[in-house]
């Protein structure tokens, strides 16, 4: 009798709708492993090289919202590459800088030629009047990664 069970429970896994069920589900797992590969070798492409803006900041929420505008016109543009972000420094001494923003690219010519393409936008231009002295730039670098950690 239990093989005869056995047998209707392989059965009835073989019926049409059964077999689209199970396709259907073995295609979305396929398909979901397959784009977060890509997305992962996507993001470790593009965050190779980093500028980095350190800077003094005095009213931070107002930067922040001008801030945010920018990367918006720059995504926009397409003129975003890897990752970017706007930190606040919350320890150590503040007196060199506050904040500091990245931008990350998969090179440096990479970082230099999008670093000219945001310079000349007439984003950065509205963006660089609406901070006015609300930001002090201290120091701009590049840097690149020599090693990665965690899969990278």
């Amino acid at each position: 009798m239990n093989v005869v069970k056995k047998f209707n429970s392989l059965s009835s896994l073989l019926e049409k709708k059964n077999l689209i069920c199970i396709l259907t589900v073995f295609l979305i797992f396929s398909f979901d492993r397959i784009s977060k590969i890509k997305i992962i070798d996507h993001q470790t492409e593009n965050n190779q090289v980093y500028t980095i803006y350190r800077m003094q900041v005095s009213d931070p929420a107002t930067y922040a919202k001008e801030y945010s505008k920018l990367i918006k016109a720059q995504e926009d543009a397409g003129n975003i590459i890897g990752s970017y972000g706007l930190r606040q420094q919350v320890g150590g001494s503040v007196s060199f800088y506050t904040h500091y923003a990245y931008t990350s690219a998969g090179s440096v010519a990479q970082a230099m030629e999008s670093g000219e393409t945001l310079y000349s936008s007439d984003s950065f231009a509205k963006f660089s009047k609406a901070i006015g002295d609300n930001r002090k730039l201290m120091n701009v670098s590049i840097l690149s990664n020599v090693t990665g950690y965690n899969g990278e």
